[in-house]
């Protein structure tokens, strides 16, 4: 009696977890994609209207770990839109733009492009690739990342490091606890209908 009420808990736990099953392929996860540097001294006086300002910042991007680009050639992806924050001085602003990720045969690195007037880049990092796999399907790669260095004279920040780190999807310990507890409500009925011979 106890084995199958045992097992008939067992199968209503997996059916329960299976409603609220997490997806844990590559495709669903994502990554914090963050970093700090130095944004020099020229950095042009429209910024400001970003709350930027020469210094050091620190700047975040959460992004999928398996991104679908926007756009995708054989040297790059980009995302056309994205917001990320950027620390500076105890102030942390929310700045929209496009990120930009580049192969090793392009000098990797990153670039990310505020949208304004002038088009201007805030940083255009060359340094390593940060991703593997094709431009049209690429995965980052967590690790922590050194080497950067100013590419063009568009850019205005120069990185210092940068590290990717895989993060659970905002939804995924809600589910978690969801099924979890459905185990627990299902053990503990199961339990009391335990009866002996």
């Amino acid at each position: 009696m106890i084995k199958h009420a045992f097992r008939h808990a067992a199968a209503l736990a997996a059916t329960v977890v299976a409603v609220g099953t997490l997806d844990t392929s590559a495709a669903a996860q994502q990554v914090a994609f963050s970093g700090s540097g130095v944004l020099n001294a020229t950095l042009p006086p429209f910024f400001a209207a970003y709350g930027l300002a020469p210094g050091t910042f620190a700047f975040r991007f959460v992004l999928p770990a398996s991104p679908a680009p926007s756009f995708a050639n054989a040297i790059l992806f980009n995302f056309a839109t994205v917001t990320g924050t950027f620390t500076q001085g105890g102030t942390t602003t929310s700045e929209t733009g496009r990120l930009t990720f580049f192969t090793g045969a392009a000098d990797g690195g990153f670039t990310f492009k505020i949208p304004d007037a002038t088009g201007t880049t805030l940083i255009n990092d060359t340094g390593p690739a940060l991703f593997n796999g094709a431009t049209s399907s690429p995965t980052f790669v967590p690790g922590t990342y050194t080497g950067f260095a100013a590419g063009d004279v568009d850019g205005w920040a120069a990185v210092t490091t940068a590290s990717i780190t895989t993060t659970p999807e905002p939804g995924a310990p809600a589910l978690l606890g969801v099924g979890l507890a459905g185990v627990a409500a299902v053990g503990k009925r199961r339990r009391w209908r335990v009866t002996f011979a």
